[in-house]
């Protein structure tokens, strides 16, 4: 009769662990596919709606050059070059900018106290800005000023319908870094910006900007770096989107948007234990349960 209770009692206890762990897997899985699912479109979202910060932001430097490539000293041929410097002297001194500097038709730009030429028709944003386009240049090394960054942005010079020339001015490198530091996500989350060759121009080590450090050209055979080089790609191709790779030891799940108009990219991170922390929890009751 014990015997039969014992069997009885085992069989009970079995099928109990058995529908203990089929539910707590249950649990598990799918809470791990909801939580990832979420986290990944939050991600996106977030890598969205933070790229109308990097609009706004480039707006209020092209607004500020507009209305002065618009002023009649400036986009009139007949003023000589000593008034037009005069005048963007004096505009540099009202809204406390760096030296605003303006390029003819033929690249040549006044430079130093403005009776310097240099010719920069090689430059990107000068031939974005003569074609008629806002530009704004990737940060780089201010070579007059080392181990500092700096953006250089232009807008057309119009006289009668015509381009005759550009506005540009060189302004602080990190201004697309100070951007980034702003968007955070629990305790791990965080934002940086490449362009579309893989090179930093925004990060919170503002060291990796200065450098352009580019973990596809630097480490393009390194297998610990595969699966960023791969997010990377997804990332050129489909412009917005989301992906997990490992970045030093540690595993984090990213959104990523591209900004319109230009070939820049922003990238929100968080780590991938913050985001499956609940499940942990849950499975560690689970399995304190079913030892009960």
């Amino acid at each position: 009769m014990k015997s039969i209770r014992a069997k009885i009692v085992i069989i009970v206890c079995s099928i109990l662990a058995a529908v203990i762990l089929v539910l707590g897997y249950l649990s598990i899985s799918i809470s791990d596919n909801l939580i990832t699912k979420s986290m990944n479109e939050e991600l996106q979202i977030i890598a969205e709606q933070s790229i109308k910060s990097v609009n706004q932001s480039l707006e209020k430097e092209w607004n500020t050059l507009e209305v002065i490539a618009a002023n009649e000293v400036i986009s009139n041929p007949a003023y000589s070059n000593a008034e037009k410097w005069a005048y963007l002297v004096s505009e540099s001194n009202r809204i406390g900018e760096g030296t605003i500097a303006i390029a003819f038709s033929d690249g040549t730009a006044l430079v130093g106290d403005g009776t310097v030429t240099v010719n920069i028709s090689e430059r990107s944003y000068f031939k974005e800005a003569i074609s008629g386009q806002f530009s704004v240049s990737d940060p780089l090394e201010d070579k007059t000023r080392p181990g500092t960054v700096i953006t250089i942005y232009a807008v057309p010079i119009y006289w009668e319908g015509e381009i005759v020339g550009i506005i540009f001015k060189a302004g602080d490198g990190n201004s697309l870094s100070n951007l980034t530091d702003e968007i955070t996500l629990g305790d791990t989350g965080t934002a940086y910006m490449i362009n579309g060759e893989g090179t930093i121009i925004a990060h919170s080590n503002r060291d990796l900007v200065l450098t352009m450090d580019n973990v596809s050209q630097s480490h393009a055979n390194d297998s610990e770096f595969a699966d960023m080089i791969r997010v990377q790609q997804e990332m050129f191709k489909n412009g917005t989107g989301y992906g997990l790779y490992t970045y030093n030891n540690v595993v984090k799940r990213v959104g990523y948007s591209k900004v319109p108009g230009k070939d820049w990219y922003l990238v929100v991170t968080i780590e991938e234990k913050e985001i499956m922390s609940p499940v942990t929890k849950m499975t560690n009751a689970i399995i304190i349960v079913a030892v009960i």
